[in-house]
C-alpha cells in the first residue's frame, strides 16, 4: 500500500487489518490443532445459566445430544472453570483423552466421557455456505478495490470492516466449546476479541455513509468523529460488560449476556447508519443515486433482516430466530450489486467518454481558431509594426536621437502590451496556479484572493476528503473553473459569508460548493458562468447539479470522471 509516514488512514488500515488477522489465526489454529470434545455452545441460541452452558455436537461419534446442558468438566464445575478463566488461572493438564464431563440431559446428570478429536472445522462452515460466501465476497471485492485505489478512504474503510467481519463471523460460527473455559485465557481471548471486530464492521457501515459518495457536512472540523464512529460502540461493549459484571454474581451468567449486550450496541449503530443514510441519499443528485440504488435497496434489505431475524431477537432475548446463514443470503446481494455497481459506472463513465470526444474534438478545434484569430490578427500584426518601427528608429539614432528615444518609448509600451496579451492566452489555456500549486493549493491562493477583497465578507474554506491522486490536467482544469465560478458567484451574487469546497476522489472527482447566500432566485435566468460550468462537466462526460443547500443557500455538485 504507497502511503508516507504521515498518512494516518493507511496505518489504521494497516493495524485494524492486522489485529483481525491476529485473532482469526489464533482462533483457527485453536480450532484445527487443538483436539475437541466434538460440542460446541451456538452463539445463535447463547443459553448460559448459573449451572453450565447448552450445546450441540459436531462431527461424527460425538456421545453428546442437542440440548445437553454441560455443567461439569474434569471433576469442577464449569463455573468453577470460568472464574479460574477470568482470574488468568490454566489447567492444561486437566485436558485428558477422554475428557470426563457432566450434562444435564432432560434432568438427569449425565457423566459422558468425551472422546477428543480433530473438530469438523470444513463440516461446520459448509453447513453455512451463505455466511462463507458473503464475507469471501466482501472482502475479494474490497481486496481487488484497494488493489486499484490503495489511497482511497472510502475504499480503506469497505476493506478493513469486510476483514474485521470474516475476523469475526467465522468464530461466532465455529462457536465456543466447553473445553476453551478449561485452557483458559489463551483460548477465550481470540473468541472474545470477536466482539469488538463485530463493532468494527458496522462502525465502518457508518462511516462509509459520512464520506461516500459526498462527504457529510458533519465531518467538516470534527476531525475526532471518524475515531468517535469505531471507539463509541466499542466503549459502550466494554464499560457494558463491566456494568453487567458486577450486576451478576455468576461468571457463567455473564457470560451469557455477551450476545446480548452485543446485539444491543449494534443496534444503535444499525439505527444511526439507516437515518445517516436516509440523509445522506437525500443530498445525492439523481446521477450517483441512480447507480447506487441497487446497493442501496439491498442494504436496507439486509439491515430489515438482521433486525427482525437475528440482532433483535437476540437483544431481547438472546436467541436468534433464524440463523446467520439466512442472514447472510439476504446480504450476499450486497457484495454482488456493489461488484455490478463499480464496473457499470466505470463502462458508463467510458461510453461517456468515448460519445463526448466528438464535442471534445469540436471544442478544440474553435478553441485552436479563436486562438489563431488572436495570434494572426492581433499579436501578429503588432509585432510586424514593431518590426517596422525599430527600423525607424534605428535610422532616428544618428540624426534625431530625440525622435528615436520616443520611438523606443512606443516600442517598450507595445512590447509591454504584447507580452500581457500572451500571458492572457497561457492563463484561459491552463491557469499557471495548476502547476504551481496544484489544484488544492491553487483553490485555496483563489480563495484567499476573492476573501481579501475590500468589500467582501466571506469566509472561504477548501475541505479535501483524503490525499486526491494525480488527476488528469483537463480534469483538473475542470474541477478549477468549477469550483471558482462558484465562489465567485458566492461572493459577486450570494452575498454570502460562508463558503466551503469539498474535493473527494471515491471513484469520480466529486466538487462540491456549498454557500450560506440568498441563494438562486426562482426564474433567474441561467448565466454565462453556469453555462460554462455545464459545458466543463459535460465534457468530461461528467455532470453538474445546482439547487438550494440545506438551511439557505446554493449547493454545486460536479461529478467529473476520470481514469488513472
Amino acid at each position: 500500500m504507497r502511503s508516507t509516514p504521515r498518512d494516518l488512514g493507511a496505518v489504521a488500515t494497516v493495524l485494524a487489518t492486522a489485529v483481525a488477522v491476529a485473532v482469526l489465526a489464533a482462533f483457527l489454529w485453536l480450532r484445527i490443532w487443538q483436539p475437541s470434545e466434538g460440542a460446541t455452545i451456538p452463539t445463535e441460541s447463547w443459553d448460559w445459566d448459573a449451572t453450565g452452558a447448552v450445546v450441540v455436537p459436531v462431527g461424527t461419534g460425538t456421545p453428546f445430544q442437542p440440548g445437553d446442558r454441560v455443567v461439569a468438566i474434569a471433576g469442577r464445575s464449569l463455573e468453577d472453570w470460568a472464574d479460574a478463566t477470568f482470574a488468568g488461572e490454566r489447567d492444561p493438564s486437566a485436558i485428558t483423552d477422554p475428557l470426563p464431563m457432566v450434562a444435564i440431559r432432560d434432568g438427569t446428570p449425565v457423566a459422558i466421557q468425551a472422546p477428543l478429536g480433530a473438530f469438523p472445522v470444513a463440516t461446520v462452515l459448509a453447513g453455512s455456505w451463505a455466511l462463507v460466501a458473503f464475507t469471501l465476497a466482501q472482502l475479494s471485492l474490497a481486496s481487488w478495490l484497494l488493489v486499484r485505489r490503495p489511497t482511497n478512504p472510502a475504499v480503506r474503510i469497505l476493506f478493513v470492516g469486510s476483514v474485521a467481519n470474516l475476523a469475526s463471523a467465522i468464530p461466532w460460527q465455529l462457536g465456543l466449546a466447553p473445553s476453551d473455559l478449561v485452557r483458559g485465557w489463551p483460548a477465550v481471548l481470540p473468541f472474545t476479541m470477536t466482539g469488538p471486530l463485530d463493532l468494527v464492521f458496522w462502525s465502518s457501515l457508518l462511516h462509509l455513509i459520512l464520506i461516500y459518495p459526498t462527504r457529510s457536512r458533519i465531518l467538516v472540523g470534527r476531525a475526532w468523529l471518524p475515531v468517535a464512529v469505531y471507539g463509541l460502540p466499542i466503549a459502550a461493549l466494554l464499560i457494558g460488560a463491566l456494568a453487567l459484571r458486577t450486576l451478576t454474581s455468576s461468571t457463567l451468567v455473564w457470560i451469557g449476556e455477551w450476545v446480548s449486550l452485543q446485539a444491543w450496541v449494534v443496534l444503535g449503530v444499525l439505527a444511526v447508519s439507516l437515518a445517516g443514510l436516509v440523509v445522506s441519499l437525500r443530498r445525492l443528485p439523481e446521477a450517483l443515486l441512480r447507480g447506487l440504488r441497487p446497493v442501496v435497496i439491498a442494504l436496507i434489505a439486509a439491515a430489515a433482516g438482521a433486525i427482525v431475524l437475528v440482532i433483535g431477537p437476540l437483544a431481547l432475548t438472546g436467541s436468534a430466530i433464524a440463523p446467520r446463514g439466512v442472514l447472510a443470503l439476504l446480504a450476499l446481494p450486497i457484495p454482488v450489486t456493489l461488484a455490478i455497481a463499480v464496473t457499470r459506472d466505470r463502462m458508463f463513465e467510458r461510453d461517456q467518454l468515448l460519445r463526448s470526444r466528438e464535442r471534445l474534438v469540436t471544442a478544440r478545434e474553435d478553441e485552436r481558431r479563436r486562438l489563431r484569430r488572436r495570434l494572426h490578427d492581433g499579436i501578429g500584426p503588432t509585432l510586424a509594426a514593431m518590426t517596422i518601427q525599430l527600423d525607424v528608429a534605428t535610422g532616428q539614432i544618428g540624426t534625431d536621437p530625440t525622435a528615436a528615444a520616443a520611438t523606443l518609448g512606443r516600442l517598450k509600451q507595445d512590447t509591454q502590451d504584447v507580452l500581457a496579451e500572451i500571458r492572457g492566452i497561457a492563463r484561459e489555456l491552463r491557469p499557471p496556479a495548476l502547476d504551481d500549486l496544484g489544484l488544492v493549493g491553487a483553490l485555496r491562493q483563489r480563495a484567499d484572493e476573492l476573501a481579501s477583497g475590500p468589500a467582501t465578507r466571506i469566509d472561504i474554506s477548501i475541505d479535501v476528503d483524503g490525499d486526491l491522486p494525480q488527476l488528469p490536467a483537463a480534469v483538473e482544469v475542470a474541477a478549477y473553473r468549477i469550483a471558482t465560478e462558484a465562489m465567485l458567484n458566492a461572493v459577486q451574487h450570494g452575498s454570502a459569508t460562508r463558503c466551503l469546497v469539498r474535493l473527494q476522489a471515491a471513484g469520480p472527482l466529486l466538487v462540491e460548493i456549498e454557500d450560506d447566500g440568498a441563494g438562486m432566485a426562482a426564474g433567474r435566468p441561467t448565466g454565462v458562468g453556469t453555462s460554462a460550468m455545464r459545458e466543463r462537466a459535460g465534457e468530461l462526460g461528467g455532470t453538474l447539479d445546482i439547487g438550494p443547500r440545506d438551511g439557505g443557500g446554493t449547493r454545486v455538485l460536479a461529478t467529473l470522471p476520470w481514469q488513472a
